[in-house]
């Protein structure tokens, strides 16, 4: 029985470590979004100074701003993508723990 008691906790906390997982590529997600506004935002600003013709030194402090969100953004996908592989094994492992305590419950109940 404690051996059982052990692959169940075993199993939760796999999916304890998922849940976490998605909720901090859900975080992730909502940065990534909050970025690209920002570049739509910067972008329209840059349109309208051009326009406009102001100084140098306005279009150079939006072209930083844009380069800054741009390399945010390139950053934030990388995160996403590395968090993606994680929930993937974190999913395996839990696949495998539910698995050993699926066979060690048929082996008691035989």
């Amino acid at each position: 029985m404690a051996v059982l008691q052990e692959l169940k906790a075993k199993f939760d906390e796999e999916l304890s470590k998922i849940s976490q997982l998605e909720k901090d590529r859900s975080r992730c997600l909502m940065n990534r979004r909050q970025l690209e506004s920002q570049l739509t935002e910067n972008n329209m600003v840059k349109e309208e100074l051009e326009r406009l013709e102001p100084t140098a030194e306005a279009r150079e402090n939006v072209r930083k701003r844009i380069e800054y969100i741009t390399t945010e953004i390139t950053r934030v996908e990388s995160v996403l993508a590395d968090s993606l592989t994680q929930i993937e094994s974190q999913k395996e492992s839990a696949e495998k723990a539910r698995d050993n305590l699926k066979a060690l419950l048929s082996k008691s109940s035989n």
